[in-house]
């Protein structure tokens, strides 16, 4: 069984992993934002931030949504609803409804770009750097849950493949009936979830997780300048076009 990519960290040596993830998350927290918000015309224009990104570290969005067809599906569905929001359709709606999931994918994508280029330890140590000054133990705590959740990711669409391959060798994958092919997909989910939970939080304790000081994420170094060089002019463009096109 090939290994998924997507939402797992790769490591690499280009200019988007190597860049400071204390400036990288805000920047793409704004990206999003601006994707999500911006009209059809400055929506083309921000999506500049994370094309630019995708080439430097040579990720393919082709790749990345063949890996999941859930989330075609979700955009799928989403562009459904948006189109008969409000009856019967028309040419508005419609083009409506194809802003919508586009906006989608490419969130959906730059999630991808944040997740593949940015280790769990780099996030953790990001969030911990903005939360410390006011509230230490908190920011431990933050940057924890966030690393958890981030690698959980890649591990319910590992558990995924494993079902669908289960499935496949009893004859059940051949099964017609989408309820059935569904409740034989989430039931094994749930379970398998709950039980590698259950390892975690015992792997966690048995390495002394949640005591004082120990979940603290190691400290980044001081911000390099050509980080912000390229941060302050990405993040002023980004506003430019929120601001102009409001």
């Amino acid at each position: 069984m090939k290994q998924r990519e997507l939402f797992r960290f790769l490591p690499g040596d280009d200019p988007v992993r190597g860049f400071d993830p204390r400036l990288k998350l805000p920047m793409l927290l704004l990206c999003a934002f601006s994707l999500a918000k911006l009209p059809p015309m400055a929506y083309l224009l921000a999506l500049l931030i994370p094309a630019t990104a995708a080439v430097s570290a040579k990720i393919s969005p082709l790749r990345v949504f063949r890996e999941s067809r859930g989330l075609l599906l979700i955009a799928l569905l989403l562009m459904v609803a948006t189109a008969l929001s409000d009856g019967r359709p028309d040419k508005g709606h419609v083009a409506e409804a194809l802003l919508q999931g586009c906006r989608f994918l490419s969130i959906v994508f730059l999630a991808h770009i944040a997740v593949e280029t940015t280790s769990t330890q780099q996030f953790g140590a990001a969030v911990y750097a903005y939360i410390a000054p006011i509230a230490p133990r908190f920011a431990a705590k933050s940057a924890l849950s966030i690393s958890l959740t981030i690698r959980f990711l890649p591990m319910i669409f590992g558990l995924i493949d494993e079902i669908e391959e289960a499935k496949t060798a009893r004859g059940i994958a051949a099964c017609r009936n989408p309820i059935r092919r569904i409740r034989t997909t989430v039931n094994p989910l749930f379970t398998l979830l709950l039980e590698r939970s259950q390892q975690l939080i015992e792997a966690l304790e048995c390495r002394g997780t949640g005591q004082d000081g120990s979940n603290i994420p190691p400290k980044l170094g001081p911000l390099e300048k050509k980080a912000i060089m390229v941060f302050v002019p990405a993040v002023t463009y980004l506003l430019f076009l929120m601001l102009w096109f409001r």
